[in-house]
């Protein structure tokens, strides 16, 4: 009878393990968001290369655009200002985000990168600018907004 119990338990734990191996690990909510912060960058590299209005759409009501040697530009309006008369004389070919990491936090994700943008200043040859930045995003209602947007441009050769 001893052995008896012994074998059924033997076959339970047996069975118990076989079914745990079938089974997948839950899915990564990080993975989830991740992914959804870097859909987020990649829409803000699409923007750039054409609308005002869908970068100035992509900043929180508070967020911030942060440019070396200017004031920050708080909020879509003073973004979408500050823009607006710079598509005039500029036209921005190519661009190009890179995500080098993405620290999540729960509604807030920090995005650290490089970029690339291929630039006609009025009747100018196309130039190629990079350099780096770091955007803070936040969820909110499930979309991630920029609350800052910081780039820092590679020094340009001449």
């Amino acid at each position: 009878m001893k052995s008896a119990s012994i074998c059924l338990f033997a076959a339970w734990l047996l069975a118990s393990g076989l079914a745990a191996a079938d089974q997948s690990p839950p899915p990564d909510p990080t993975s989830e968001a991740r992914a959804q912060v870097e859909a987020a960058v990649q829409s803000y590299a699409a923007a750039i290369r054409g609308s005002v209005d869908k970068v100035a759409d992509l900043f929180a009501p508070d967020g911030e655009l942060i440019q070396p040697g200017l004031d920050p530009l708080v909020g879509p309006e003073a973004i979408r200002g500050f823009l607006a008369p710079l598509v005039k004389r500029v036209r921005i070919e190519e661009a190009t985000m890179t995500s080098r990491a993405i620290d999540l936090y729960g509604d807030e994700a920090y995005v650290w990168g490089d970029y690339s943008q291929r630039v006609a200043v009025g009747e100018q040859p196309l130039a190629t600018f990079t350099g780096r930045f770091v955007a803070q995003w936040h969820r909110a209602e499930g979309t991630w907004k920029l609350r800052r947007m910081m780039v820092q441009p590679a020094p340009t050769a001449g």
